[in-house]
């Protein structure tokens, strides 16, 4: 799993956090049903894309403001910055993250099983199911089941169904959720349930848009007031605990108190609708945090914003007389002895070598890991929002945390403070998170 993924995870699930707060406390409780549906549909659509966003808002003089920050400068997340945190047995050396990614996928797998079975299920049940017509409608019933459900546009009824004014409102919820294709938010929902099952948010989310999609079917049952009473006799002797398809929409679910309570309760005042202007800030907020681009930069310049200080374009030691002994990509680990990725670039030197950073920037990190493992003494650097260089192996600090440097500005001196077999430093180069091959910046 990498560093990418793994931020992406959280930027979503910080998107539907936050906007699914906002609907419970501000919208959930109003009578604009139509409006909620889209609005939870939303929530799942820019939670899906907020964190690929790569746009900023605004251009000018400005501070920087992004969440890649809160990961190299306030959170301290050991394998997003440090290769020294694995698991290390006698033949293999495998990172935590690994472990972690391994059981995700073996809960979402899980998961998706279940999602199967529940459709060959109700597929199963549809074509042992008898056909019937009432009033020139197709329906399904079956032998053995208790609850009318809907899914898409198949309406399945218990056995000996007859028709009459009750049931008539019964058809008429359930012709509602096939109308509305409420069974294509339960899918949608029940696979981001299946993607970020980690999340209880996005199972707050699908149990609120089933419970919206109750309230949208009942308002077409009750049009006026003798039918609403009659309707809610019905819904009160039909409570009945969930049907076991959680993935189709059933007239008797365990939202019956809710929906007696919106059915009797005033509509809500238009002028409220303006609450839902909420959703504009806050997700601004959210697409400009989770940008790529430096807020203060013109967008057509984001990426090359270096004047040309903050691309880092220069060796971090000097000298003709240098060598690398790795680069960037897979190799063999010349302690662990196993295949692994390499993240930067190893330059070996004499002890004391000075070392210099390679663009313009602010020190965002210069500490020590534990001695002989990992890093080491490592200094980080931020360049203009964009770029992060790390160089790591030092004997010494030449700056500390916050320092403004400039490149070809001595940091530290090359050394062996980490894991490694000899004085050199390990150099690296990261673009928007990711690592890139610093020799391609060299000039």
């Amino acid at each position: 799993m990498t560093n990418s993924v793994f931020l992406y995870f959280i930027k979503a699930n910080i998107s539907i956090s936050a906007l699914f707060a906002l609907f419970w406390f501000f919208y959930r409780k109003t009578t604009f049903h139509k409006t909620n549906r889209i609005v939870l549909l939303l929530i799942l659509f820019i939670s899906v894309i907020s964190p690929l966003w790569n746009y900023s808002f605004f251009t000018g003089a400005g501070t920087d403001f992004h969440v890649d920050q809160w990961f190299s400068e306030s959170t301290e997340i050991p394998f997003l910055i440090d290769d020294s945190f694995v698991l290390q047995g006698s033949k293999s050396s495998i990172h935590i993250l690994d472990y972690i990614f391994g059981f995700y996928l073996l809960v979402s797998a899980l998961l998706l099983t279940r999602f199967l079975l529940q459709v060959r299920a109700i597929f199963r049940l549809k074509s042992k199911a008898e056909v019937i017509k009432i009033e020139g409608s197709r329906y399904y019933t079956i032998r053995n089941g208790s609850l009318p459900f809907t899914f898409f546009q198949w309406i399945i009824l218990p056995p000996g169904f007859q028709t009459s004014s009750v049931n008539q409102q019964v058809l008429r919820h359930e012709n509602a959720h096939a109308r509305q294709l409420h069974t294509l938010d339960i899918v949608i929902t029940e696979l981001f349930c299946i993607v970020f099952w980690f999340n209880p948010f996005v199972f707050l989310l699908k149990r609120s848009l089933k419970t919206v999609h109750e309230y949208l079917a009942d308002n077409q049952v009750t049009g006026n007031t003798s039918e609403a009473v009659t309707y809610l006799k019905l819904l009160v002797q039909g409570v009945s605990p969930e049907s076991q398809y959680g993935i189709s929409s059933n007239f008797y679910w365990l939202t019956i108190k809710k929906r007696i309570n919106m059915i009797t309760k005033h509509k809500t005042l238009k002028i409220h609708k303006l609450w839902y202007l909420l959703l504009v800030p806050l997700t601004a907020i959210i697409l400009q945090s989770f940008s790529a681009v430096n807020v203060g930069t013109d967008l057509s310049v984001s990426i090359a914003k270096s004047k040309d200080g903050e691309i880092p374009s220069i060796c971090p030691i000097a000298g003709d007389d240098i060598k690398k002994t790795s680069g960037f990509g897979m190799r063999k680990h010349p302690i662990k002895k196993v295949e692994m990725m390499h993240n930067g670039i190893d330059i070996v030197a004499k002890t004391g070598t000075p070392v210099v950073a390679t663009a313009d920037g602010i020190v965002v990190k210069a500490e020590m890991k534990e001695a002989g493992k990992g890093y080491g003494k490592v200094v980080v650097i931020e360049h203009g929002g964009v770029y992060t260089t790390l160089y790591a192996q030092l004997s010494e600090f030449k700056v500390s945390k916050g320092d403004q440097v400039i490149q070809g500005q001595v940091i530290g001196l090359v050394g062996s403070s980490g894991m490694s077999t000899g004085p050199h430093l390990h150099y690296e180069v990261r673009k928007n998170g990711e690592p890139v091959n610093p020799e391609e910046y060299f000039r």
